[in-house]
Formats: structure tokens, C-alpha cells, sequence
């Protein structure tokens, strides 16, 4: 069993660099991941290269709205949130 099996990790700016290093490193221990970018085509390409069970959301951090959509859609497909970075 892999460490972060069963857990679901909400990744910020997870669509390229440090982000996606982050989350690639938490689908390979075994969470699901969510992507939350602004670019939708790079968050495109980085959910394709993550191997586990993944999905992506475009917004921005600074946006309340946008926020809020994240954890409301990430909690109706996973129903939980663990780790957010």
C-alpha cells in the first residue's frame, strides 16, 4: 500500500514547475489530485502526465468564486479533501 492511498491532495499552481512536481510526487504515493491552474491547456497536458487518479479545475487563488468551485467540485467527485498545497 502506498503512503497517501485513499487521500485526496488539492494542488495550487499544480499545471507546471514546483506545483507540478508536488502533485506528480503525491499521485505517485497514491492520492488523487486535483490541478488548480489559470492556464487551462497546461493543466491539460499536467493531469494527462500524472499517473494516478487525477482531474484538473481552472480558477485563480485570488478569486473567492473560484475558490469555492474548486472544493465544491473537488468534494462532489472525490467527497473528501485531505492535503491542500
Amino acid at each position: 500500500m502506498k503512503k497517501l492511498e485513499g487521500k485526496v491532495a488539492v494542488v495550487t499552481g499544480g499545471n507546471s514547475g514546483i506545483g507540478f512536481s508536488v502533485a506528480k510526487m503525491f499521485s505517485d504515493h497514491g492520492a488523487k489530485v486535483v490541478i488548480f491552474g489559470r492556464d487551462a491547456e497546461s493543466l491539460k497536458d499536467a493531469d494527462i502526465a500524472l499517473a494516478g487518479e487525477s482531474m484538473f479545475i481552472k480558477g485563480d487563488v485570488c478569486s473567492q468564486d473560484d475558490l469555492e468551485t474548486l472544493f465544491r467540485k473537488t468534494r462532489n467527485h472525490f467527497g473528501t479533501i485531505d492535503i491542500v498545497v
